[in-house]
């Protein structure tokens, strides 16, 4: 051991000693300072022997007295800049006696100040418990997402957009990269880079940028996907080059990270220099995510590459070919060791036997699996581990950077592991091997690419050779084998789905899994090839002008509302009078507060503070009994607005004049807003009217609004007792049950399309949850339920006829109804608009969707399905009956009526609004109704079915709809507000009569008149249960659906932030609480 070290080691002898060398320190030169200033290392002489002094500012003092002298103190404020709110000075407490070359130097106080600061800037800087959660998809779902949400709707993120929109902060921006559109969106895909406001845009070391990113469908790093990796990729390249070259430092010298959660949901990413020190945990685990860790966690796809195996092998081993082959009539065969490899002569003799010796067998099946999943994945997953291991140290070797001794790092140690020596290998491969195998992998592909291209091979690549494997055109003898090995496994799913013969295992044998793992496989036949053109499809609909054009037209009318001031208070309810009527509020009420001025125009902005609920009238406060519209958009309450325009011909609120005649009155908002036969709701009568009348006369008013708001049920009891007792002869039921199948659908759907509004359509068909949440109900659990329990029952024979178990399933598999389901709808004061556009959809795709249910579910070969004849022309013939039917009386009617509806709108309100001829269609309805229950009658089918067999469908049926109904409130529920609730539970469990009808003529064909009347009965049961239930649930609902508007606003947030409808609704049905901002003369 040295001297020098010997003395380096030995203490002080003395406290005071040591106090004492401090003093003798003769300071030479800075070795280093920290970016913050707070610590500086210094090299000197103690007695000529180097010596190293670290110098670390000591903590403030936390006491207000201590802390009160320290602000008074301060001396010689420095500014360094500011931004918006932020500020940054140097200052110093003392003055120092040696002179410093700049004022700087004399500074040892750093001061950031925040003025105005907000409540969020206290709460930031205040004292907090940081704790480590896991943030599952649940948590996401329920509580982040909807913060994020309402973040971004509350103008949070208006300084941004500023920013991006070049409107402010211009100055700062270091770098505007635009670049072209990304996939189908048709936004720049660039981003801005400008410097944090932490910065003090001096100290390299120290420097911190952001990269504002241009795409506004990305908040945070929970929305990226597989598909943004090339993007990220360019963006993290552009990224580095831009900061290295404006800060002049090396790429390698930079780092890029993303936050989660970030301070703001627009995402943008941090680039700092890596000698940046972390303040506050901005870079700790859980809070800071790399971007190129982030790039590679997205690339690992071992998922797909999982389900990539799963599939291959089944098309391997039962088509011969991967699944994109099959698509293109290819397949794969192995090579024969023989001259040429040929044998053409024995395959046009017995190309069966040839097939059978050359197809792949078990051990080829795995090796071409090698080929297709394995070796691509195994070549990503070295690409993935050079990039990260081996590009980094490469490039700065190559670049000059720096020299062997960077390699350190990756020296194997002296007692090694054997994971480090694995590792240590691991790298050595990548280093020094795999650029080599990586040309050889490319090389050997394009020669054998060239070979096949000239004849000179038979293989397509390096990979069929070694595994001794071609790709070959399917010949009739292929087809042949594959279509008996699939006769051959819808037998033995037959089988297994019948339970080897015993009664009541169909349910079980359908999802047995030797059943569904063919069939789930089977159907990518059809469902990848759609799922792929869907895809191009909707690429191609959002490239185009057409798609522009459209959703410009659908949105020109829209006008954007004068904004709500957050500062005003809610508008308390008027108080009623004495007997019993709304109070008139003060002419011109909103004009009397101070309105706010306009920064562009200098002109007040007119507003009225907010009502306690979106369904109250702007004038009285009062929930709306009868919705009025406005030409200008606007809703009230119909005794209002028609009181106040005829006394005063002025809007409520605003100082523009607006004559009566401008007024529409809907009387009936049922039928001017969407469809086909709803009922009317009247104006109330006065309410201090009331209370003079006799006893005798409430009564008569009882009745007659019972029987107005009734009468559909009470035609519906006419229609079947009508039905009961004369019948149509059976000689005339063909033409009766054509004519009037015929006429009333028809009459049923062209109503529908003159009344639905095209724009609540194109407002609510990108609602895809939505819809696939409701019309999953309606049609595959709903219908899974009806199998269940005809499974179930039919374990006895002898209980229910088989014709009766089929109408079960038939019934179950209906789209839901269309008129009665708006109309309970709106009696429940639920979303009538989700209604409208759910039912259309429903009605649109039913004729499609249920007859493939039907053939799946009849397809089990249980007892009951065996009455069925053959059907003639499989799929083919039935969806060409399909056709025949329903586009002549769904399609082209509905079709017809939205071209009516847009070329001669006021004829339309006139026609079903003003005369109200909307009620044809609840006409058509019951017509239909009495032709299917006259058929039942005329054809003895009630007196065939035991009457013990009538009573179980009505119990099934009042338990089925009950059941769903149940469980679709309580799923809708859990991200639904209580109108779209509503909306749900009117639609899952209910079943149209006007599509189920003629449906069951053209399903079931060469089927006797008797069986088809068997087959009607459970819907026909079902109609009328249906409309029963659904009217006593109303009362329920309504008083649900109040319960929750009556509260008050910061104590029920639902129908606010919720997820459904609200708030795009049509504006029939969600009052617009706004006045029109400016006079037009003024501007």
């Amino acid at each position: 051991m040295s001297s020098d070290t010997t003395s380096a080691q030995r203490p002080p002898e003395s406290k005071t000693e040591a106090e004492a060398l401090i003093p003798q320190l003769q300071f030479e030169r800075v070795l280093n300072q920290d970016q913050n200033g707070r610590r500086i290392n210094l090299l000197g002489k103690i007695a000529d022997k180097p010596a190293l002094l670290t110098l670390e500012r000591a903590s403030l003092p936390s006491s207000p007295e201590h802390l009160t002298a320290l602000l008074s103190s301060l001396g010689e404020v420095t500014n360094l800049g500011a931004n918006d709110i932020y500020r940054w000075y140097l200052s110093s407490t003392r003055r120092l006696s040696v002179a410093t070359p700049s004022d700087q130097g004399s500074a040892d106080l750093k001061i950031n100040l925040i003025y105005p600061c907000t409540p969020k800037h206290i709460a930031k800087y205040s004292s907090q418990r940081i704790r480590y959660v896991t943030e599952t998809p649940e948590i996401y779902r329920t509580h982040i997402r909807p913060y994020i949400i309402h973040q971004r709707t509350s103008g949070r993120l208006d300084w941004i957009v500023n920013i991006l929109e070049g409107r402010t902060e211009q100055e700062d921006v270091i770098l505007r990269s635009d670049w072209a559109a990304v996939g189908d969106r048709s936004e720049l895909a660039g981003f801005l880079l400008l410097p944090d406001l932490n910065w003090d845009r001096k100290t390299v070391t120290g420097l911190h940028l952001l990269a504002l990113v241009q795409r506004t469908d990305i908040w945070s790093l929970r929305d990226l996907r597989k598909k943004h990796v090339p993007w990220l990729r360019r963006l993290k390249e552009k990224v580095i080059h831009a900061a290295a070259t404006a800060a002049r430092v090396d790429e390698d010298e930079i780092k890029c990270y993303v936050h989660y959660h970030p301070t703001y949901y627009h995402f943008h990413v941090h680039v700092v220099h890596v000698m940046l020190e972390p303040e506050g945990g901005t870079q700790s685990v859980g809070k800071a995510w790399e971007l190129g860790g982030l790039i590679a966690w997205l690339e690992s796809m071992e998922v797909y590459a999982l389900l990539s195996l799963v599939v291959e092998r089944y098309y391997l081993t039962t088509f011969g070919g991967s699944f994109t082959e099959n698509f293109y009539g290819l397949k794969r065969e192995k090579v024969l060791s023989v001259r040429g490899g040929e044998i053409r002569r024995t395959q046009l003799a017995v190309p069966d036997e040839v097939r059978q010796r050359l197809r792949l067998q078990g051990a080829d099946v795995w090796k071409n699996l090698l080929v297709l999943v394995g070796i691509p994945w195994l070549k990503r997953k070295l690409d993935e581990s050079y990039d990260v291991h081996i590009a980094p140290s490469a490039s700065l070797l190559m670049g000059g950077g720096g020299g062997p001794q960077y390699l350190d790092g990756d020296a194997l140690p002296v007692n090694a592991t054997l994971k480090q020596r694995f590792l240590w290998y691991y790298k050595w491969f990548l280093r020094h091997v795999y650029p080599s195998v990586n040309a050889a992998y490319y090389f050997s592909i394009l020669a054998f690419s060239l070979a096949y291209m000239f004849d000179k091979t038979k293989y397509a690549s390096p990979f069929l050779w070694m595994v001794q494997t071609r790709v070959r055109r399917m010949g009739d003898a292929d087809y042949r084998a594959i279509d008996a090995a699939s006769d051959a496994a819808k037998k033995t799913a037959a089988a297994a789905a019948a339970g080897a013969g015993r009664p009541g295992q169909g349910l079980a044998g359908l999802f047995h899994p030797r059943t569904l793992y063919p069939r789930l496989l089977s159907s990518t036949r059809l469902f990848l090839p759609a799922s792929i053109f869907a895809l191009k499809f909707l690429e191609w609909w959002h490239q185009s002008d057409f798609s522009r054009q459209l959703s410009r037209k659908a949105t020109e009318g829209l006008e954007l509302p004068p904004p709500v001031v957050s500062g005003m208070d809610l508008a308390k309810p008027v108080p009623k009078t004495d007997n019993g009527e709304k109070s008139r509020p003060a002419p011109n009420s909103a004009l009397k507060r101070d309105p706010p001025i306009s920064s562009t125009s200098y002109l007040p902005i007119l507003t009225v503070p907010p009502p306690t609920s979106s369904d109250m009238c702007p004038i009285c406060l009062h929930p709306i009994s009868n919705p009025a519209a406005c030409q200008t958009g606007y809703v009230y309450d119909y005794k209002c607005i028609f009181q106040t325009t005829g006394t005063e011909n002025l809007m409520p609120g605003s100082p523009v004049q607006i004559k009566s005649t401008t007024m529409s009155a809907l009387d009936n908002a049922k039928d001017s807003a969407t469809s086909v036969d709803v009922l009317a709701q009247k104006v109330d009568d006065n309410k201090s009217q009331k209370t003079k009348e006799r006893p005798e006369r409430k009564v008569l008013s009882a009745v007659l609004w019972f029987l107005q708001d009734q009468w559909y049920l009470i035609g519906m009891g006419i229609v079947i007792l009508i039905a009961s007792q004369v019948q149509v002869p059976l000689s005339q039921q063909d033409v009766k049950q054509v004519t009037v199948s015929y006429l009333t659908v028809s009459i049923i759907f062209f109503i529908a399309g003159c009344t639905i509004p095209t724009r609540t359509l194109l407002e609510n068909y990108a609602k895809w949850k939505h819809h696939l949440f409701i019309q999953a109900q309606c049609f595959l659990l709903v219908s899974a339920l009806a199998f269940a329990v005809v499974s179930l029952t039919a374990t006895n024979r002898h209980f229910l006829d088989a014709w009766l178990l089929i109408g079960l399933i038939f019934n179950g598999c209906q789209p839901t109804a269309m008129a009665s389901n708006v109309l309970f709808t709106r009696q429940s004061h639920g979303n009538a608009t989700l209604t409208v556009v759910e039912t259309t959809i429903g009605n649109l795709i039913g004729p499609f969707v249920t007859p493939l249910l039907i053939r799946m579910y009849l397809s089990c070969n249980a007892w009951y399905t065996q009455v069925i004849p053959p059907q003639t022309g499989g799929y083919g013939g039935l969806y060409r009956r399909v056709f025949l039917q329903f586009g002549l009386s769904i399609y082209l009617p509905m079709a017809v009526g939205q071209l009516v509806r847009c070329f001669f709108p006021k004829t339309v309100q006139k026609v079903f609004v003003d005369w109200k001829l909307s009620k044809l269609g609840s006409l058509s309805l019951l017509a239909l109704l009495w032709q299917t229950f006259d058929h039942a009658f005329a054809t003895g089918a009630f007196g065939a079915v035991k009457g013990s067999n009538l009573i179980f469908i009505v119990f099934i049926t009042i338990a089925n709809y009950s059941l769903w109904l149940v469980i679709s409130v309580l799923l809708s529920r859990l991200w639904l507000d209580r109108k779209d609730t509503v909306a749900v539970a009117m639609c899952a469990p209910a079943k149209t009569l006007a599509l189920g009808m003629p449906l069951s003529f053209v399903v079931f064909v060469n089927i006797s008149a008797l069986d088809e009347a068997k087959i009607q009965i459970p819907m026909l049961l079902f109609q009328v249960l249906q409309m029963a239930m659904a009217s006593l649930s109303t009362l329920g609902f309504r008083r649900w659906v109040d319960a929750g508007e009556q509260r008050p606003a910061n104590g029920d947030v639902e129908g606010r932030a919720g997820s459904g409808v609200q708030g795009e609704a049509h504006p029939t049905f969600s009052p617009q609480v706004v006045v029109p901002v400016e006079k037009t003369a003024e501007k």
